[in-house]
C-alpha cells in the first residue's frame, strides 16, 4: 500500500482526488436532477398521497372507536381534523389552520374534496361522513385540511412560506383547481381522481442551490489535487535529479489552470 502513495507517480494520491472529483460530479448531478420539475411535482404528489393514507387511517380509527375525541395524531401534524356535529365542531386535533365558519357548517360541499386558499395558505379539504349512534355525543361527520403550501405575508423564523413536500419549490409555483396550460402538471388522490395542479413558472433547475456535501467533496477534490500534484512535481526532479524539471511541470499545470 505505501508504494502507492510513498513512490513516483504516486497512484494513490490520484486515485483519492480521482474519486472525490468523480463523487463531487456525481452529487451535483444527481441533486440537480431532483430539482426537475417532474422530480419536485413528485415529491407533491408522494407528500398527498402519505398525508391523505393518514386521514383515512384516522377515519378507520373514528369508526370502531366509541370514542369519536380521540386522534392518532402525532404532535407535529400532517393535517388538520376536525369532527362536527349540528354544523359545530365538537373536537380539532390543532388550533394551527383556521377553518371558516362556513366550510363548517356546509361540510356536504366538501365530501368531493377540492382546493381552499386559507390564511395560512393551500389547503386541499374534504368532508367525510361518519355512522351516528346513539350517543349524543357521537359527531355527525369529520372535517380533514390536508396542507399544500404554507403562504404567509409577513416571514420570519418561526412562519416560512414553503411547499410542505419540499422547501426547495419555488414559492412561485402556482396551485391551480383548474389547468393552466399544457404545462400544469395534475396531483391525484388515492381514487386516480385529479386533486388540484402545480404550474411551474420557474426554471427550478436553475435555481438549484449547490448542497455542503458537493462543497465538502470538491474541497476535498482540491486538497487531493494539490498534495498529489507536489509530490508528483517533487517526485518528478528527485528522479532525473534534476529539480527544475518538477518546477517547470507544476508552472505549466498552475499556468493552465488559469487558463481554463
Amino acid at each position: 500500500m505505501n508504494k502507492y502513495f510513498k513512490k513516483f507517480p504516486y497512484i494513490g494520491w490520484a486515485t483519492i482526488f480521482f474519486v472525490f472529483l468523480i463523487a463531487s460530479c456525481a452529487t451535483y448531478y444527481f441533486e440537480k436532477q431532483q430539482q426537475q420539475e417532474d422530480n419536485l411535482a413528485s415529491k407533491v404528489q408522494q407528500d398527498f398521497l402519505a398525508r391523505e393514507a393518514a386521514v383515512h387511517k384516522e377515519l378507520q380509527v373514528l369508526a370502531t372507536s366509541a370514542n369519536h375525541y380521540k386522534t392518532t395524531s402525532p404532535a407535529a401534524y400532517r393535517y388538520s381534523f376536525y369532527l362536527i356535529k349540528n354544523s359545530k365542531p365538537v373536537f380539532w386535533n390543532t388550533a394551527a389552520t383556521d377553518i371558516p365558519d362556513n366550510f363548517i357548517q356546509h361540510p356536504d360541499s366538501f365530501a368531493t374534496g377540492r382546493l381552499v386558499s386559507l390564511a395560512q395558505g393551500f389547503f386541499y379539504i374534504k368532508s367525510f361522513p361518519l355512522k351516528v349512534t346513539n350517543d349524543t355525543t357521537s359527531a355527525e361527520c369529520a372535517i380533514a385540511a390536508i396542507p399544500i403550501a404554507f403562504v404567509y405575508p409577513i416571514e420570519n423564523q418561526y412562519f416560512q412560506s414553503r411547499f410542505v413536500a419540499d422547501s426547495t419549490i419555488p414559492m412561485s409555483t402556482e396551485i391551480l383547481p383548474e389547468a393552466a396550460d399544457k404545462a400544469s402538471i395534475a396531483i391525484k388522490n388515492s381514487d386516480g381522481k385529479i386533486a388540484f395542479y402545480i404550474h411551474f413558472w420557474e426554471a427550478t433547475s436553475e435555481l438549484y442551490i449547490v448542497s455542503n456535501t458537493v462543497w465538502l467533496l470538491t474541497i476535498g477534490a482540491l486538497f487531493s489535487l494539490c498534495f498529489w500534484l507536489h509530490e508528483f512535481c517533487y517526485g518528478l526532479g528527485k528522479r532525473f535529479k534534476k529539480p527544475l524539471i518538477g518546477w517547470l511541470v507544476l508552472w505549466v499545470t498552475v499556468v493552465l489552470f488559469k487558463i481554463f
